[in-house]
């Protein structure tokens, strides 16, 4: 009877790619997880847990102290994967490796040089080479001989804010601190899709460009042209665009191959014997019945729960399996890794700057007329943009405090001192309160994993109450939300004032509402505290204003629909965000506002029903039509959506506490404020809507 050959295999690094790795291996017959490595043992134990992995170390030598290991995956920060491999190798384990290999091209070449002295295989995770699709193009191309290749590009553009790793991280995500900055993180995969076609690469030729997308006129956009043995190349990579895009497009003398990452998709059009006129019509019918039976095929793969993410690893892990036990041929050669790796330092000379600076930036403000200096954070976000301008203006000197991906340039422009930093950052929070007479605490993360949007709106104000006390400051004005107010409990037209019930189930409610919440009890524990600074909590309604889409206030725009939830004549309340700007100056100004909360909302009222009136008859948003959801259809609904709930055991984003903070028809009005600063709107709210709809 035969047995199969076990091998031993361990994973360095548990993050969220070491989880795809493991999601493949553990079905791999062959294999037997002996350890999980990883410096934050707690992260090592969670992944063990999840796939009933009891051995969890803290460095590559106590795993191997434990057990031998024939094979290990390296899946760290790019930053370890030397050391890591050279460890792995000098071991005697076969080795599997994270893009990119290493951060520079000679130690790529001394890892090979390691590995071949050692016997040693190695294959690095150029995962989309194994992709199904390129696969399956790989074998069509095979068979209908689509002629010599005369050039290949690739197209990958990345959206980083839909990428949460590096939107929640605290502080720089260590992505952006590679050699190459946030780049280096993704363009190996277009290079190597390229690379495996047109050959080794005679000349490389990068042109950067800045399209603003981030900060500090860092490089968001590279075009690569490459004179391969084979063929030209062209890799344009980019963080420009809003909307994902990601192909590989090859030109044969005989016909095109485009293979969309995207849509997981693929046409190949070759060339046909009919005349040129008619072949424009033809072709596009082919394509389009291709590109048809492509999307029925995902679809039915979709259903049958076989569109798995990742799934070209699988197939990289069983080739390189393979590859240990029958000594064939490696999944990915020696040649490409080290041409990709040399493109990789030859494009990143040529990159530009790809690096932030977190050198705190000097005040070069003028006409400061003011005593109190004053720190602001959030200072880049849609209020505290407003706030800084206004403070400078007034003659205040002033310090924002912001994420070190925040654009500045307006800020720069005004002056003021900048020092960079997370909310969740104690050490940094007290740092840039040092010096300072007053805080206008306005940061709160507003999208993003309840964690993150929790521990940006408390942490970030429990570190603003300590390093206010520990910096001897003045005074504490601390942004609030018309969100923390209970809603269920209150009928139609009752008026919230600043003692009514705050929100009990905010939990409920969604995040950002949550986490307003839950730092409001924050700003109220040192609103009554003796023991340091005063503090001020403001709580605007919804903010409109700096030409913002105004139809939005009514509710979400499809097509020619906006939905609003509630009945049609709902009073919006409204408040213009340079009048919350200026509610902080005169809460700055004013010490009748110490230990005091307040609304701060425009006193005139106007309805869903006026407001879509007066949008629709400038026509410049274009005409629409509001379609109401009142409140009693909505319970209605959530009967049916909870059904649904049990039957699919997918959870529902709607509950009645949602549900009544979205319809009810509430008002307010500022009087306590107004009577303690004299402070007013700066226009009626009419005309105030009425120049942003023009």
């Amino acid at each position: 009877m035969n047995t199969i050959k076990k091998y031993k295999v361990g994973i360095v690094g548990c993050g969220r790619v070491a989880d795809h790795h493991l999601k493949f291996l553990v079905d791999v017959e062959k294999v037997e997880i002996v350890g999980l490595v990883d410096k934050n043992i707690d992260q090592a134990r969670l992944l063990g847990e999840k796939y009933n992995i009891s051995n969890t170390f803290s460095s590559i030598d106590e795993l191997t102290e434990y057990s031998t290991v024939d094979v290990i995956h390296v899946l760290s920060p790019p930053q370890f994967h030397f050391d890591l491999a050279e460890t792995v190798i000098k071991n005697g384990s076969h080795l599997l490796i994270e893009k990119p290999v290493t951060l520079s091209f000679e130690d790529t070449q001394r890892l090979y040089k390691l590995a071949e002295e050692r016997n040693v295989k190695v294959c690095p995770d150029f995962i989309h080479l194994f992709n199904p699709l390129v696969l399956e193009v790989k074998a069509a191309i095979e068979k209908s001989d689509p002629g010599q290749l005369i050039h290949a590009e690739c197209y990958m553009s990345i959206n980083l804010n839909d990428i949460s790793e590096l939107t929640e991280a605290v502080g720089l995500h260590w992505s952006y601190e590679l050699p190459g900055g946030e780049m280096l993180n993704y363009i190996t995969h277009p290079l190597y899709l390229v690379f495996d076609w047109i050959g080794r690469s005679k000349e490389i030729l990068t042109c950067p460009r800045q399209f603003g997308t981030l900060a500090q006129k860092l490089t968001d956009h590279v075009d690569v042209f490459v004179k391969g043995e084979k063929a030209t190349g062209k890799i344009t990579f980019s963080f420009a665009p809003k909307h994902e895009n990601y192909y590989l497009k090859l030109f044969f003398d005989k016909g095109t191959v485009t293979i969309d990452f995207t849509t997981q998709t693929y046409t190949i059009e070759r060339v046909s014997g009919v005349p040129r006129t008619v072949n424009r019509v033809l072709t596009n019918f082919v394509k389009s019945k291709q590109l048809m039976g492509g999307s029925v095929k995902n679809v039915i793969s979709f259903l049958r729960k076989k569109v798995v993410p990742y799934h070209g690893l699988k197939y990289l892990i069983d080739s390189f399996y393979r590859h240990i036990d029958e000594d064939t041929l490696p999944p990915i050669t020696k040649e490409l890794v080290l041409d990709v790796s040399y493109a990789e330092e030859e494009i990143l000379k040529q990159a530009g700057k790809v690096h932030f600076d977190d050198t705190p930036r000097q005040s070069s403000q003028e006409n400061i007329t003011k005593d109190e200096k004053v720190l602001v954070t959030g200072g880049t976000g849609y209020l505290g943009r407003e706030v800084v301008d206004l403070l400078v203006k007034s003659g205040y000197y002033v310090r924002a405090y912001v994420r070190i991906t925040s654009h500045t340039s307006a800020l720069e422009k005004l002056g003021v001192e900048i020092c960079y930093g997370d909310m969740r950052e104690a050490n940094k929070v007290a740092m840039a309160a040092n010096g300072m007479d007053m805080i206008v605490h306005i940061a709160a993360g507003l999208r993003g994993s309840q964690e993150f949007i929790l521990d940006s709106c408390v942490k970030g104000t429990e570190n603003i109450a300590e390093s206010a006390r520990t910096a001897n400051v003045k005074k504490v004005i601390y942004i609030s939300s018309f969100g923390v107010y209970d809603y269920l409990i209150r009928r139609n037209g009752d008026i919230i004032t600043e003692d009514s019930q705050l929100e009990t189930n905010g939990e409920k409610r969604g995040a950002y509402s949550f986490g307003k919440r839950l730092a409001e009890d924050v700003a109220i524990s040192n609103l009554s505290s003796k023991d340091g600074p005063a503090w001020t909590i403001l709580r605007p309604s919804l903010l409109f204003g700096n030409k913002d889409d105004i139809v939005s206030l009514i509710g979400p725009k499809i097509g020619n629909f906006v939905f609003s939830f509630g009945k049609r004549q709902k009073h919006l309340k409204l408040i213009h965000v340079k009048d919350v700007a200026r509610a902080i100056l005169f809460s700055i100004d004013k010490r009748s506002t110490n230990n005091c909360k307040y609304n701060i909302s425009h006193e005139d009222q106007i309805t869903v029903d006026e407001l879509a009136r007066e949008c629709n008859k400038d026509g410049s948003s274009g005409k629409f039509h509001v379609i109401c959801i009142p409140y009693l259809f909505g319970l209605t609904s959530l009967v049916m959506l909870r059904i649904l709930k049990l039957l699919t055991k997918k959870s529902i984003g709607m509950n009645k506490i949602r549900l009544a903070y979205l319809c009810k028809d509430l008002t307010t009005n500022s009087n306590d404020f107004i009577s303690a600063t004299q402070w007013h709107p700066s226009d009626k709210l009419l005309m105030q809507l009425l120049k942003e709809i023009k």
